[in-house]
């Protein structure tokens, strides 16, 4: 039987990987890459492999949706974004990933909103966020004549796409707790704040020269987004959900007070 502790080590030593409870009996699941190529679903209770199926592609980065049902992985060559359903690992949904001229392009970060149900991605080397919504009632978006008249925009598949067209490209991404801002590393010295309710980037914060972000996460206890840097100026930055334009600068002693709530 593997518990809790094993189960998160064994989660921290595959190369992607997600823990999650997936089910009603609170059974807690791995979603592991074998060595052969194989996307399996670990039973946490009793080691057993509960469900398995063959990956396409050289896997990158995995997302699990908040509800449990849904596993979003990023391939490359070919460069796609594939949905399974987690109860067997069949597909729900496959995208190829391809820029506005229609070249493939792979995704640089994966993220999860999960009050508005979807997936988040960035594309690399492109200036251009994904969101793909997994939920019942995603919102609407399109153009129609006439909403009034024509009613809301039909979408051609249960996983409807929505394109950002961002400033900058990004090469790592978080959401805040509210799960309607993305907060994004270019990688050149900035991080820019998306909304995605209105598609546009709302707020910039500009590093010193010289430093790197070396970590996002979001901070329970502060309720926001904590940035963990290297290089000179502060150790790392607090976004607070409350004002994403003004950054908290936080020492090195700061941050191992956050961490250690």
């Amino acid at each position: 039987m593997l518990t809790s502790a094993s189960l998160a080590v064994l989660c921290s030593l595959a190369p992607i990987g997600v823990c999650a409870q997936t089910d009603t009996t609170n059974a807690p699941f791995s979603y592991q890459l074998s060595e052969d190529g194989h996307l399996l679903k670990l039973d946490g209770l009793s080691g057993a492999v509960a469900a398995e199926t063959l990956i396409t592609g050289t896997p990158d980065r995995m997302q699990l949706s908040d509800d449990g049902q849904w596993l979003a992985m990023t391939t490359r060559q070919p460069a796609a974004l594939t949905i399974y359903a987690t109860a067997d690992l069949s597909v729900g949904h496959h995208l190829p990933l391809k820029d506005k001229r229609g070249e493939p392009v792979a995704g640089a970060a994966l993220g999860l909103s999960t009050s508005r149900d979807s997936f988040v991605l960035a594309l690399s080397d492109r200036p251009e966020l994904w969101e793909v919504f997994y939920g019942p009632n995603p919102p609407q978006f399109g153009f129609a004549h006439d909403w009034r008249i024509e009613g809301p925009v039909d979408q051609p598949t249960a996983f409807p796409v929505r394109k950002v067209t961002l400033r900058a490209a990004l090469i790592d991404l978080i959401l805040d707790p509210s799960g309607e801002y993305v907060l994004g590393d270019t990688g050149n010295g900035s991080i820019r704040v998306t909304d995605l309710v209105i598609g546009q980037q709302v707020a910039q914060h500009d590093l010193p020269n010289g430093t790197s972000v070396t970590d996002l996460r979001l901070s329970a206890s502060e309720g926001g987004v904590l940035v963990t840097l290297s290089g000179p100026g502060p150790a790392g930055l607090l976004f607070s959900t409350k004002d994403l334009s003004k950054p908290q600068p936080l020492s090195q002693k700061d941050l191992l007070v956050l961490e250690a709530r």
